[in-house]
């Protein structure tokens, strides 16, 4: 007698993913890596306004430390004036020139969008120009005198400077500003 074989369907079934199965996963996979690109990219725009902003600002902020340090060591001196005007502004201080401190005029003005620091030391010397700041828009430097009437003595000094930079962004202006106070002009 013929034995008859039945499949059952136990014994015919395969290991395999379906066509669905395929498309569900594969379509998972594209959403996951669209949000990842979408992030990285997101991630590359913050970077680069940062650095543009970090690079900006932050060379306005070395510029203004820089300009506090050289107004604290400034003083009276008969054969270098104290030039204050709204763009410019020239003292007498110490200057390096060849890492030795001497006697000098700074000053800090604006030419071509870059705001300069010169160092020239008296009575002779090599002048020394520094690049602070580039990309500026423009500059201001506001001065306040006291009052003769406060008994103190005139130094012709102002007792405080305020000064303020603008500086070209592709976002827009960015304005930074800083105020000094002069202690040898008569503030305490």
């Amino acid at each position: 007698m013929p034995t008859i074989v039945v499949a059952t369907s136990a014994s015919t079934r395969r290991c395999a993913f379906t066509l669905i199965e395929l498309l569900v996963v594969m379509m998972t996979s594209v959403i996951v890596a669209a949000a990842v690109v979408a992030c990285l990219a997101a991630g590359i725009r913050v970077w680069e306004a940062a650095q543009r902003f970090n690079r900006a600002e932050s060379d306005a902020i070395v510029a203004m430390d820089l300009l506090s340090t050289d107004l604290g060591g400034m003083f009276v001196f008969s054969r270098i004036p104290f030039d204050a005007q709204a763009s410019r502004l020239s003292f007498p201080g110490i200057v390096e020139e060849d890492e030795e401190r001497r006697l000098g005029e700074i000053s800090y003005e604006l030419s071509d969008r870059t705001l300069l620091r010169r160092t020239m030391p008296y009575p002779e010397g090599r002048p020394r120009v520094e690049r602070l700041v580039t990309d500026v828009l423009g500059m201001a430097f506001e001065y306040a005198h006291r009052k003769d009437d406060i008994g103190l003595v005139s130094t012709g000094l102002p007792w405080r400077i305020n000064f303020e930079i603008v500086l070209d962004d592709d976002d827009g202006p960015i304005t930074v500003s800083r105020t000094f106070r002069i202690v040898v002009g008569g503030g305490s």
